[in-house]
């Protein structure tokens, strides 16, 4: 049917009236397809791509595009799988450019994107995403000799906003709700990497509040990023699956972190910096040990690192602390360590820190515990490299224990300062400062040994052997057995200068000063009082070498009580254990011992009390002063001069002279000289030995004795004032073989004034001295009688014994 030429209302149709309709009509299908198709092209699309992906329910509630406008909505989208939950956006909103595509640039005003929700699961090592398997493809390399395009494509986004979205994490036995209020990223420009990207999120992590702020550069050459991040009530219970993968099991608490860091990879290395603060409440875990804390503070005040070396500053504080591990256990009410500065540059670690430490205890396995009601250690420097550890600093104690191996040591206080070089290679070192120890008491099985103070300045090497250089001061010492309620020392205060141990196990002191000493005392059944003591006790140059020798330059005792108490077993605090006999010594193996001086004065006494005859016998020798000297166990040739001054009651004795003890053959002479000794106190061993008791008499006499090789050659010439007697008993022995009354024979020896005088010569060898009366009884007494009263007289004055 032809239009052309045909009438419609009056008007002929022409031509061009035909064109300009149909031009209409395309025109107005245009517009229509321009509105209608864009919007439904972009929903059509939608819902293919989701069904692509194996969704079989998809819904979009709305969309609108405006191509000129360069605006995009989507809204209340929907896809549900055949299994899984379903995956919703609520809205997207998008406004682009179309002008920049034409520079190879896709520019992005604003992106809004509201309520996506995701699940996302991991299983046997790919991700499902709401109930999709998701394909994880690697990027595939790029063959060498692949041209680079000239020009890549940009990307230019203003704004990039995520609210109100959810992501459900899980990994096996691991799930995570990731909560997104608000993602803002902003100035997102591939093409001017300078510029950084800066984003903003606050969410929730599991229920807790996170909140990071920060910007990157992911476009750069060298990328870099800032970060702040808070994360408040994380508990870390949510995270124990995660963790048992590692091998730590039963991990708890609830954690805060505030975190501010800052990074960068440049082509030299990578750089990171950062602070922040770690709070941690109720932490605990199971394995690899069992460990739980009340409170845990970190503070990391500054942490540097530039690739090469790395630079902290950080504040550790922990709260009733308690781990158990293989081997032991430990517990602290309060640990604070404060690291001011610590540095590692790949083999060298410094350090300056101080650690504090409240109610500390510790316990092994087999066997051992520690405790200390306090702890503080300050490094001010120190230092570990090519395993080499030195330490310069200071160490206080209080309120210390130990019980390990048989030995128990509890230290009142103790207070180290000083340097500690180690190597731990060779296991050697050597430690140089001042130790000062509180009151202490230390127990090696039995034996028991205490002090109330003391301290110790100077330097000690240790490794394969020990050397020492030493000042020591030490108060109110005392060791005791235990188990035989036995006293072996106590001194009130001991000061040693220059106190030095060599590598062969050799000590030496320059000098030694003891106040207030005492030795063996014994409490409880058998208790007697201390056997010795001495108000003081000064040693010079004394030492004992690494072969036993000992020597010493000077010794100076003052003011000695020595206790001797013989009894029917020995003397009291010397008899050796019955059964047991003492270790004899190898031939060869007696050490030498050298004295070049000693003196004994300051009103020093003896008390002896013999308990062994049926009447004690009780002496006391006050004062007894006493020097020697030259005394030389290598040079046995060597003359030792001595005197010795002692009184007993109201009678004095002089001896002095030079002997050589320790001569194959004794030689030397002594001189001496007894006035008014008492003879009344020595009755009981007459009375044991002859059945005489003496009612009255005292000794007076002068010896010159001398021996050269073995021979003796001297006399002793007495004088015996108002000896008497009490009548003797018939029947003892002194009586039976006696052919003269006793009374009769001292009757025929007295002079006009009830003195007897004796010059007894002393001949023989010092193994077998033979004291010669017969010359003083001719003198006595005429010729008749003289072979009776030589056999009298034997019998009945043992003098030389006596002496």
């Amino acid at each position: 049917m032809t239009l052309i030429g045909r009438t419609v209302w009056g008007y002929e149709i022409r031509r061009r009236h035909v064109v300009l309709g149909l031009t209409g009509v395309v025109a107005a299908l245009l517009c229509l397809a321009w509105e209608v198709l864009p919007d439904a092209g972009l929903r059509w699309g939608l819902v293919k791509g989701l069904r692509a992906l194996g969704m079989v329910e998809v819904s979009v509630a709305d969309t609108d595009i405006s191509l000129f406008g360069g605006r995009l909505t989507v809204r209340k989208v929907v896809a549900r799988p055949a299994l899984g939950n379903a995956l919703g956006i609520k809205d997207f909103a998008l406004r682009f450019r179309w002008a920049p595509l034409l520079d190879k640039r896709l520019v992005l005003d604003r992106v809004a994107v509201e309520g996506i929700d995701i699940d996302l699961k991991r299983e046997d090592g790919s991700f499902v995403l709401n109930g999709l398997p998701l394909a994880v493809a690697a990027t595939p390399s790029v063959p060498p000799g692949t041209p680079v395009p000239a020009q890549e494509w940009g990307l230019d986004v203003a704004s990039l906003e995520l609210t109100n979205s959810r992501l459900h994490l899980a990994d096996g036995d691991f799930t995570a709700e990731i909560a997104v209020e608000r993602l803002l990223v902003e100035n997102l420009h591939s093409r001017n990497p300078a510029v950084p990207v800066a984003y903003h999120l606050i969410g929730s992590l599991n229920g807790a509040s996170v909140a990071l702020d920060g910007t990157v550069k992911p476009f750069a050459a060298e990328p870099g990023f800032a970060l702040k991040a808070v994360l408040g009530k994380v508990a870390l219970t949510d995270f124990a699956a995660l963790a048992g993968r590692n091998g730590i099991a039963g991990l708890h608490g609830q954690a805060d972190l505030t975190l501010d860091m800052q990074g960068a990879v440049t082509e030299a290395a990578t750089t990171v910096k950062a602070s922040g603060r770690l709070v941690l409440d109720d932490l605990g875990l199971d394995a690899p040990v069992t460990a739980h804390a009340a409170h845990v503070d970190l503070d990391l005040r500054r942490l540097d690192w530039d690739g090469a070396r790395a630079e902290l500053s950080a504040a550790l504080d922990v709260a009733t602390l308690a781990v158990t591990a293989p081997g032991g256990s430990g517990a602290a009410a309060k640990l604070a360590l404060d690291v001011r500065q610590a540095e590692w540059n790949g083999t060298r670690l410094s350090l300056a820190a101080h650690l504090d430490g409240t109610a500390l205890s510790g316990r092994g396995e087999a066997g051992g515990n520690g405790a200390a009601a306090s702890l503080e250690l300050e490094a001010e420097a120190l230092s570990f490299e090519n395993q080499r550890l030195s330490w310069r600093g200071r160490m206080s104690l209080a309120g210390g224990h130990v019980a390990v191996a048989g030995v128990d040591a509890g230290p009142e206080s103790l207070a180290w300062v000083g340097r500690l070089d180690v190597d731990t290679a060779q296991a050697s070192g050597r430690a140089e400062g001042k130790l000062d120890l509180g009151g202490q008491r230390l127990a090696v099985t039995d034996t028991i040994i205490g002090h109330k103070r003391a301290s110790a300045e100077g330097w000690v090497e240790f490794g394969a052997a020990t050397t020492a250089q030493i000042k020591l001061d030490l108060d109110g010492l005392t060791v005791r057995d235990g188990a035989k309620s036995m006293d072996w020392a106590a001194l009130d205060h001991l000061e040693a200068m220059d106190l030095a141990l060599a590598k062969d196990g050799g000590v030496r002191v320059g000098r030694l000063g003891v106040d207030g000493l005492n030795a063996l005392r014994k409490d409880g059944k058998g208790a007697y009082p201390w056997r010795f003591e001495a108000r003081r006790l000064r040693l010079e140059q004394a030492g004992r070498d690494g072969d036993g020798d000992v020597t010493v330059a000077e010794a100076r005792l003052d003011g000695l009580v020595a206790r001797l108490t013989r009894t029917g077993d020995g003397f009291l605090g010397f008899m050796a254990d019955k059964g047991k006999e003492p270790k004899a010594q190898k031939a060869g193996d007696e050490p030498d011992y050298s004295l070049g001086k000693l003196v004994l004065s300051g009103d020093s006494r003896v008390h002896f009390e013999d308990r062994s005859l049926p009447d004690p016998v009780r002496l006391e020798v006050r004062p007894l002063d006493l020097t020697l000297g030259n005394l030389d166990t290598e040079t046995p040739e060597r003359d030792i001069p001595f005197d010795l001054k002692l009184g007993i009651g109201r009678s004095t004795i002089a001896l002095a002279g030079n002997v050589r003890p320790f001569a194959a053959e004794l030689s030397g002479r002594v001189d001496g000289q007894i006035k008014a000794f008492e003879l009344p106190p020595l009755s009981p061993y007459l009375a044991d030995a002859l059945g005489v008791q003496l009612q009255s008499g005292h000794f007076d006499g002068t010896l010159g004795l001398g021996a050269a090789r073995g021979k003796l050659s001297g006399a002793l010439d007495v004088a015996l004032s108002n000896l008497f007697i009490a009548p003797p008993d018939p029947n003892a022995p002194l009586s039976k073989k006696a052919e003269m009354p006793i009374e009769t024979v001292l009757d025929l020896l007295r002079d006009g004034d009830d003195r007897i005088h004796l010059s007894l010569p002393i001949r023989g060898d010092t193994a077998n001295p033979d004291l010669d009366i017969s010359d003083a009884v001719a003198q006595a007494v005429a010729g008749a009688l003289k072979s009776t009263m030589l056999t009298t007289l034997k019998l009945a004055f043992p003098v030389a014994a006596l002496i």
